[in-house]
């Protein structure tokens, strides 16, 4: 006897999709407790930034994540990592700001705030592999020949190594990004190398950043190719190091172009920053 497969009841992938609420409460705001009875339970978190992040799930777009105001100054979430989302009413566009329906604290309504995840922007900062994650979003090229390093010394001293988005970074620490490059002619030398810091402005900004956002902060190199071929010139090396001075998620972007002017790479660091 054949068993048939049955089939799910949807067969387009428009039928399917995920909401994704996102939300923070500190340790005063959420309550962790234990349900049920003896050694048989759950621990399950309590509070009205919980609450809200049911609501922002549901509040969420399909295929895209909400983040909800808990996050924003927290983090100090870029707000070009973000956007506002939209409904039509009588042909108009109307901007969607806050949690609705509206919570109302102390007899007045709360205003919770939200914004939905610019997924194109944030992609371009995970760290996964570059041959990957241009397929996934624009502004990335990848070369099997470059590849981006990072290094974190902590304000205790403590070095480590950092891959991007991976890890809140504590503020008065430094980040060097190294870029590595093989000696290939294939790459058409020279090489224009170019490393780009932004900080990016948020929720909860420091007066310390918004003095300093205007600041255009670039440092280029130019790489030559050696026709010496020993192991020890194999390899191009190319260094920026940063002060991780202000609260929020910052970039370091690195851009390579050959003799012809053509962009051969091009990697986005975030750098998160407690």
């Amino acid at each position: 006897m054949v068993k048939r497969r049955r089939k799910p009841d949807f067969e387009d992938i428009q039928d399917f999709g995920f909401r994704i609420g996102c939300n923070f409460g500190d340790d005063h705001e959420v309550l962790w407790a234990n349900y049920g009875y003896g050694s048989t339970g759950e621990v399950s978190p309590t509070g009205l930034p919980v609450d809200l992040a049911a609501k922002l799930q549901g509040l969420s777009s399909k295929n895209n994540s909400m983040i909800g105001q808990g996050i924003l100054e927290f983090f100090n979430w870029p707000k070009n990592f973000s956007q506002v989302k939209t409904r039509k009413q009588d042909g108009e566009t109307i901007d969607i700001l806050h949690v609705s329906p509206n919570y109302v604290k102390d007899g007045s309504p709360l205003n919770y705030m939200m914004r939905e995840l610019d997924q194109k922007n944030y992609l371009q900062g995970l760290p996964i592999p570059t041959d990957i994650k241009q397929n996934l979003c624009n502004g990335i090229v990848h070369s099997n020949m470059i590849t981006l390093k990072n290094r974190i010394i902590s304000p205790t001293g403590e070095v480590y190594d950092f891959k991007s988005n991976t890890k809140i970074i504590p503020k008065n620490s430094s980040i060097t990004t190294e870029i590595q490059i093989f000696n290939e002619s294939i790459l058409k030398f020279p090489l224009q190398i170019k490393f780009i810091k932004n900080n990016n402005l948020g929720f909860n900004n420091e007066p310390e950043l918004l003095e300093n956002i205007n600041v255009k902060d670039v440092s280029e190199f130019t790489v030559y190719y050696s026709a010496e071929r020993r192991q020890h010139i194999n390899i191009h090396k190319k260094s920026i190091s940063r002060d991780c001075m202000y609260r929020g998620i910052h970039q370091l972007i690195c851009e390579v172009r050959n003799q012809e002017n053509r962009l051969i790479f091009r990697d986005i660091v975030n750098v998160p920053i407690e």
